[in-house]
Protein backbone atom coordinates (compact mmCIF):
# COMPACT_ATOMS: atom_id res chain seq x y z
CA UNK A 1 0.00 0.00 0.00
CA UNK A 2 2.68 2.53 1.02
CA UNK A 3 4.67 1.78 -2.12
CA UNK A 4 1.68 2.62 -4.35
CA UNK A 5 0.93 5.81 -2.43
CA UNK A 6 4.58 6.88 -2.70
CA UNK A 7 4.58 6.16 -6.45
CA UNK A 8 1.38 8.15 -6.95
CA UNK A 9 2.81 11.09 -5.01
CA UNK A 10 6.09 10.91 -6.93
CA UNK A 11 4.25 10.82 -10.26
CA UNK A 12 2.12 13.78 -9.22
CA UNK A 13 5.33 15.62 -8.32
CA UNK A 14 6.76 14.93 -11.78
CA UNK A 15 3.62 16.42 -13.36
CA UNK A 16 3.80 19.52 -11.15
CA UNK A 17 7.49 20.00 -11.98
CA UNK A 18 6.74 19.81 -15.72
CA UNK A 19 4.16 22.55 -15.18
CA UNK A 20 6.82 24.60 -13.34
CA UNK A 21 4.89 24.30 -10.07
CA UNK A 22 8.05 23.77 -8.08
CA UNK A 23 6.68 24.28 -4.55
CA UNK A 24 3.89 21.70 -4.91
CA UNK A 25 6.25 19.32 -6.70
CA UNK A 26 8.78 19.54 -3.89
CA UNK A 27 6.04 18.95 -1.33
CA UNK A 28 4.85 15.85 -3.21
CA UNK A 29 8.38 14.39 -3.44
CA UNK A 30 8.92 14.91 0.30
CA UNK A 31 5.51 13.44 1.04
CA UNK A 32 6.34 10.38 -1.11
CA UNK A 33 9.46 9.94 1.00
CA UNK A 34 7.34 10.00 4.16
CA UNK A 35 5.51 6.92 2.86
CA UNK A 36 8.65 5.27 1.52
CA UNK A 37 11.89 6.79 2.89
CA UNK A 38 14.05 4.53 0.71
CA UNK A 39 12.35 5.56 -2.56
CA UNK A 40 15.33 6.26 -4.84
CA UNK A 41 13.24 7.59 -7.75
CA UNK A 42 11.58 10.21 -5.53
CA UNK A 43 14.98 11.26 -4.19
CA UNK A 44 16.31 11.50 -7.73
CA UNK A 45 13.33 13.62 -8.78
CA UNK A 46 13.77 15.83 -5.72
CA UNK A 47 17.38 16.27 -6.77
CA UNK A 48 16.34 17.26 -10.30
CA UNK A 49 13.90 19.83 -9.00
CA UNK A 50 16.47 21.17 -6.54
CA UNK A 51 19.09 21.46 -9.27
CA UNK A 52 16.63 23.35 -11.45
CA UNK A 53 15.84 25.88 -8.71
CA UNK A 54 19.54 26.10 -7.78
CA UNK A 55 19.21 24.48 -4.35
CA UNK A 56 22.51 22.74 -4.86
CA UNK A 57 22.96 21.17 -1.42
CA UNK A 58 19.58 19.41 -1.59
CA UNK A 59 20.29 18.29 -5.17
CA UNK A 60 23.64 16.82 -4.18
CA UNK A 61 22.36 15.00 -1.09
CA UNK A 62 19.29 13.69 -2.95
CA UNK A 63 21.39 12.19 -5.74
CA UNK A 64 23.88 10.68 -3.29
CA UNK A 65 21.10 9.08 -1.21
CA UNK A 66 19.40 7.78 -4.33
CA UNK A 67 22.64 6.14 -5.49
CA UNK A 68 23.24 4.61 -2.04
CA UNK A 69 19.72 3.17 -1.98
CA UNK A 70 19.80 1.77 -5.52
CA UNK A 71 23.38 1.50 -6.81
CA UNK A 72 22.20 0.06 -10.14
CA UNK A 73 19.80 2.97 -10.88
CA UNK A 74 21.60 4.84 -13.68
CA UNK A 75 19.65 8.10 -13.69
CA UNK A 76 20.99 9.57 -10.42
CA UNK A 77 24.54 8.97 -11.63
CA UNK A 78 23.80 11.01 -14.77
CA UNK A 79 22.20 13.71 -12.67
CA UNK A 80 25.00 13.82 -10.11
CA UNK A 81 27.51 14.11 -12.95
CA UNK A 82 25.42 17.00 -14.32
CA UNK A 83 25.39 18.57 -10.86
CA UNK A 84 29.20 18.46 -10.73
CA UNK A 85 29.40 19.81 -14.29
CA UNK A 86 27.20 22.78 -13.39
CA UNK A 87 29.39 23.38 -10.34
CA UNK A 88 32.41 23.36 -12.72
CA UNK A 89 33.83 20.29 -10.99
CA UNK A 90 34.67 18.47 -14.20
CA UNK A 91 36.95 15.81 -12.74
CA UNK A 92 34.27 14.87 -10.21
CA UNK A 93 31.73 14.74 -13.05
CA UNK A 94 33.99 12.36 -14.97
CA UNK A 95 34.48 10.20 -11.88
CA UNK A 96 30.72 9.73 -11.54
CA UNK A 97 30.36 9.08 -15.27
CA UNK A 98 33.01 6.35 -15.10
CA UNK A 99 31.00 4.76 -12.29
CA UNK A 100 27.90 4.95 -14.50
CA UNK A 101 29.71 3.02 -17.25
CA UNK A 102 29.93 0.07 -14.86
CA UNK A 103 26.12 0.02 -14.76
CA UNK A 104 25.53 0.71 -18.44
CA UNK A 105 28.64 0.76 -20.66
CA UNK A 106 26.58 1.69 -23.71
CA UNK A 107 24.77 4.82 -22.51
CA UNK A 108 24.92 7.47 -25.27
CA UNK A 109 24.06 10.17 -22.73
CA UNK A 110 26.99 9.15 -20.53
CA UNK A 111 29.35 9.44 -23.51
CA UNK A 112 27.89 12.83 -24.40
CA UNK A 113 28.32 14.09 -20.83
CA UNK A 114 31.83 12.65 -20.70
CA UNK A 115 32.65 14.57 -23.87
CA UNK A 116 31.24 17.76 -22.37
CA UNK A 117 33.37 17.45 -19.24
CA UNK A 118 36.48 16.55 -21.24
CA UNK A 119 35.89 19.60 -23.45
CA UNK A 120 36.09 21.81 -20.38
CA UNK A 121 39.34 20.07 -19.41
CA UNK A 122 40.77 20.61 -22.91
CA UNK A 123 41.23 16.90 -23.72
CA UNK A 124 40.15 17.20 -27.35
CA UNK A 125 41.22 13.74 -28.61
CA UNK A 126 39.22 12.08 -25.83
CA UNK A 127 36.30 14.42 -26.53
CA UNK A 128 36.19 13.27 -30.14
CA UNK A 129 36.12 9.63 -29.03
CA UNK A 130 33.30 10.27 -26.56
CA UNK A 131 31.05 12.15 -28.97
CA UNK A 132 31.70 9.59 -31.72
CA UNK A 133 30.87 6.77 -29.30
CA UNK A 134 27.58 8.51 -28.46
CA UNK A 135 26.83 8.73 -32.20
CA UNK A 136 27.64 5.06 -32.77
CA UNK A 137 25.40 4.03 -29.90
CA UNK A 138 22.57 6.32 -30.98
CA UNK A 139 23.03 7.46 -34.61
CA UNK A 140 20.21 10.01 -34.37
CA UNK A 141 21.58 11.70 -31.27
CA UNK A 142 21.46 15.27 -32.55
CA UNK A 143 23.21 16.82 -29.58
CA UNK A 144 26.21 14.53 -30.03
CA UNK A 145 26.44 15.56 -33.70
CA UNK A 146 26.08 19.24 -32.81
CA UNK A 147 28.71 19.10 -30.05
CA UNK A 148 31.08 17.21 -32.33
CA UNK A 149 30.54 19.88 -34.97
CA UNK A 150 31.43 22.53 -32.41
CA UNK A 151 34.67 20.73 -31.55
CA UNK A 152 35.63 20.47 -35.21
CA UNK A 153 34.78 24.13 -35.78
CA UNK A 154 35.95 25.84 -32.55
CA UNK A 155 38.86 23.69 -31.41
CA UNK A 156 40.24 21.93 -34.48
CA UNK A 157 39.30 24.48 -37.16
CA UNK A 158 38.15 21.69 -39.47
CA UNK A 159 35.34 23.51 -41.20
CA UNK A 160 34.29 20.71 -43.58
CA UNK A 161 34.03 18.17 -40.76
CA UNK A 162 32.04 20.67 -38.71
CA UNK A 163 29.62 21.29 -41.59
CA UNK A 164 29.08 17.54 -41.96
CA UNK A 165 28.16 17.20 -38.28
CA UNK A 166 25.90 20.25 -38.38
CA UNK A 167 24.14 18.80 -41.43
CA UNK A 168 23.56 15.54 -39.55
CA UNK A 169 22.05 17.57 -36.73
CA UNK A 170 19.67 19.42 -39.02
CA UNK A 171 18.71 16.20 -40.86
CA UNK A 172 17.94 14.52 -37.54
CA UNK A 173 15.83 17.48 -36.40
CA UNK A 174 13.94 17.50 -39.71
CA UNK A 175 13.38 13.75 -39.38
CA UNK A 176 11.98 14.16 -35.86
CA UNK A 177 9.67 16.97 -36.89
CA UNK A 178 8.39 14.92 -39.86
CA UNK A 179 7.83 11.89 -37.65
CA UNK A 180 5.83 14.01 -35.23
CA UNK A 181 3.60 15.40 -37.99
Amino acid sequence: YYQKVAQALNNAGVKRKKSKLYGPAQYLYYYALVFKPDYAAALNNLGNLSLEVKNMSVAYSSYKKSICLEPQFLEPYMNLADYFFKEQKYVASLYILYKSFKINPISPLAYLNKGNALTELGKINEVLKSYKAAQVLEPEFGLACYNLGNIYFDKLFQIQAAILEYRKTSMIQVGYSQAAA
